[in-house]
């Protein structure tokens, strides 16, 4: 229902994975009003990010808006889930 399909061109993996995170987060937040949230991933990388409330470089205008919205909520889990098809991408 709020996965949409976009081409990446020209992106790191870390980039396209946190801003599949941002479009889910919002989705489940804005448009569903969830009030509590259990955010998995497969990435290392922007689990820590997010974990940390923003301290992501480059991306932080995404992590920050993660963060507010994390934020509002009653109950926020983040949780990295390791596949080890990622190993070399963490």
């Amino acid at each position: 229902m709020g996965a949409q399909g976009f081409h990446l061109q020209g992106i790191s993996v870390p980039c396209a994975e946190l801003i599949g995170a941002w479009k889910g987060v919002r989705f489940v937040v804005v448009t569903l009003k969830v009030e509590r949230l259990w955010l998995e991933g497969d990435s290392a990388n922007v689990i820590g990010w997010i974990g940390k409330e923003g301290e992501g470089g480059c991306f932080q205008m995404l992590l920050q808006d993660i963060c507010c919205w994390i934020g509002e909520l009653v109950e926020v889990r983040i949780a990295h889930q390791f596949r080890e098809g990622n190993m070399t991408v963490d």
